[in-house]
């Protein structure tokens, strides 16, 4: 297969971690980027030697095959799915879309356009992450029971922070969907399991002052009654003694990924996994994983239907929230 010719649309921070990574893959090279910053595009372009843009509309008339989406949220739909119609595969920056039916939308036009999409949610790759999903996939931890994750994250309203992410419109939400979303791909990334039903508490303790979440408490129920619990909190500063936690029970032991990747076994032995890949950008394996399935014309992981469910699960939460009732993921507006 001939190199693929990847475009960067958008280069705020998260861009040079994915020109880095397409940099290291073999089969995709960096052909074009595009920002309405002049300057920025500029001095990016003469430091990769590539073609560059202010339209995106432009970028995809010029021959790339991979459309690397780094927008804010609200842009991801269209600039999706001008790509999509392009004939482009998709890279898109988490999350997927800001709606069910945007997300829906960018699904259905990669299949009729027989091209790939793949979500670059760094959750799925880091390898903390790859190698607890490894030993789950093993079957020797037995069924999971439960789970949670306690994170913090300094001020969600900083000063440095883009207008248009405090804009619910534009962003989708708060730190659930900026922040929490990590999480649930992390979630979903080890146990490999569907959700079946969502209730939330969701918290601005400020609503005159800002019109976004910062603080979500999430319960996920799975078929058969194991359940997992996610806080996100993100309204001041978290002070370094408050505990942060994010472990997996299951009927054999824990898998710990407070600190340290750990395994508990059931009969008290502490085990700590050796976990390759550490210190590499986990945005390579997303780009090694695009030209793999599309060699063996299959699904990348994590694809679509990944992106959607963890944008389907922050936006339960949002409705769960909203409407004080839990919301059953197998009914009408929330299938995939």
């Amino acid at each position: 297969m001939k190199n693929l010719r990847a475009g960067l649309i958008g280069l705020g921070a998260i861009s040079s971690l994915h020109a880095d990574a397409i940099r290291q893959t073999e089969g995709v090279v960096l052909h074009s980027a595009c920002d309405v910053n002049r300057k920025l595009l500029g001095d990016f372009c003469r430091l990769n030697a590539v073609r560059g843009f202010v339209d995106y509309r432009d970028l995809l008339n010029d021959g790339v095959d991979v459309a690397v989406v780094c927008l804010p949220h609200y842009l991801h739909y269209k600039a999706g799915m001008t790509a999509l119609e392009k004939g482009c595969h998709l890279v898109m920056e988490k999350p997927f879309a800001v709606s069910m039916k945007e997300c829906r939308d960018l699904q259905e036009a990669a299949g009729r356009k027989d091209v790939k999409i793949v979500v670059a949610d760094s959750a799925y790759y880091e390898p903390k992450i790859r190698k607890a999903r490894e030993i789950v996939q093993s079957g020797k931890m037995g069924s999971f029971i439960s789970g949670a994750c306690i994170n913090y994250k300094d001020f969600y309203f900083g000063p440095e922070r883009p207008a248009w992410f405090l804009d619910p419109k534009k962003s989708g939400g708060g730190q659930l969907m900026n922040v929490g979303v990590h999480r649930i791909a992390a979630t979903r990334a080890v146990l490999g399991k569907k959700e079946t039903e969502v209730k939330a508490s969701v918290v601005n303790p400020d609503k005159k002052k800002y019109r976004v979440d910062a603080h979500g408490t999430v319960f996920i129920r799975y078929a058969g009654g194991a359940a997992f619990i996610l806080e996100d909190l993100g309204y001041y500063k978290a002070s370094p003694d408050m505990e942060r936690c994010f472990h997996f029970n299951f009927e054999n032991g824990i898998i710990n990924l407070s600190g340290k990747l750990n395994v508990v076994h059931k009969d008290g032995r502490t085990e700590y996994p050796e976990m390759p890949g550490e210190g590499l950008n986990p945005y390579q394996f997303h780009y090694r994983e695009l030209v793999r399935a599309i060699e063996e014309n299959r699904e990348p992981y994590p694809g679509a239907v990944e992106g959607i469910r963890d944008v389907m699960v922050i936006l339960a939460a949002y409705e769960s929230a909203r409407t004080g009732r839990e919301v059953r993921l197998n009914t009408a507006g929330w299938k995939i």
